[in-house]
């Protein structure tokens, strides 16, 4: 584990930093691989990660391969990987770092939960801390995150990620299962492949259920050697990380509606930077760190503000504000 998390972070900080052309990379993966313990792979991943990870290396070389394809893509992830991003990043991680840290303390933590928590950092957490910037005040975004992890629909995708068929399988079913739902995809995109589209929806669901089915019937005939107190925790993994990360995708909510309603100002101010500096400071006093609040502002008050306004006038519109608040 501790070899595959070096590799990837040395793999990382090499093409962040430029450093790397194609065949350090390529010397790189090389000896990296080697140096994996190939045999200790089922213990750690399922047989569907090993499965994703495989076709992963697969796009990977063939990115590489093509020199156009490969310059493209790593102009993409160069100019993604910019201050706006790399910050909240960072933080992420460090409030990812706290709470294994915490939960580590506990008897009930083993090594191999920190698999679970990663993968969940990277596919839903980063997601849902970066998806606070497009919401808007009314659509109960962090409601939503909290309902979700009661719907049916959690265990069936527990279910369907602990419980794997052979690699082989898995190697079959992945690519399968992408081109049937990309498939799907153009079909929505023009009314004249309507009739397409509800076929390939049936051919979805029916791979789905059929899926669901055996993996429901791989449970049953295997729930004997399952460890039940092992699968309790990895359930409530998920549910747990959602009700922590509620509080850090609230601060980069509030910190976004300051960010755009600051922006929005710089238009509307003098150019001193001491009274931009002390309109700022006013706002944040008044508003601290309610999302509401930043956001009831921007949308009231911002349009009351003017280049020459005294410092009386912004005073008594913070006022105004207060007490309607």
């Amino acid at each position: 584990m501790k070899r595959i998390f070096s590799f990837i972070l040395v793999f990382i900080a090499g093409f962040i930093l430029g450093e790397m052309d194609i065949k350090s990379i390529t010397s790189i993966v090389i000896k990296g691989i080697s140096q994996l313990d190939f045999a200790s792979f089922p213990d750690i991943f399922s047989s569907r990660e090993i499965a994703i990870g495989i076709w992963i290396i697969i796009f990977t070389i063939f990115i590489l391969s093509k020199p156009k394809i490969r310059d493209s893509v790593f102009n993409v992830v160069r100019t993604a990987t910019s201050k706006q991003i790399i910050i909240p990043l960072v933080i992420i991680i460090i409030y990812s770092t706290i709470l294994i840290v915490i939960a580590s303390l506990f008897s009930f933590w083993e090594l191999n939960y920190l698999k679970d928590v990663t993968f969940w950092v990277i596919f839903v957490g980063v997601p849902v801390s970066f998806g606070v910037i497009t919401i808007n005040e009314n659509n109960h975004y962090f409601t939503n995150i909290l309902k979700r992890n009661f719907k049916f629909i959690v265990i069936v995708e527990f279910l369907l990620s602990t419980i794997t068929f052979s690699i082989l399988t898995e190697l079959i079913l992945l690519p399968l299962l992408t081109f049937l739902i990309l498939l799907e995809t153009v079909a929505t995109t023009k009314d004249e492949y309507y009739k397409v589209k509800k076929l390939l929806s049936f051919i979805t669901a029916f791979v789905g259920f059929g899926i669901l089915g055996l993996t429901l019937k791989k449970a049953i005939e295997n729930y004997v050697t399952f460890n039940s107190l092992d699968l309790l925790i990895k359930f409530t993994i998920p549910i747990a990380l959602s009700f922590l990360f509620i509080p850090i995708a609230y601060c980069f909510a509030t910190f976004s509606e300051y960010q755009q309603l600051f922006i929005s100002m710089s238009f509307k101010e003098p150019k001193d930077k001491i009274i931009k500096r002390k309109h700022r400071w006013e706002i944040i006093k008044a508003c601290k760190l309610s999302y509401r609040k930043v956001t009831h502002f921007k949308k009231i008050y911002l349009k009351n503000i003017y280049v020459n306004m005294s410092n009386d006038e912004f005073n008594q519109l913070i006022e105004n504000f207060q007490k309607k608040m």
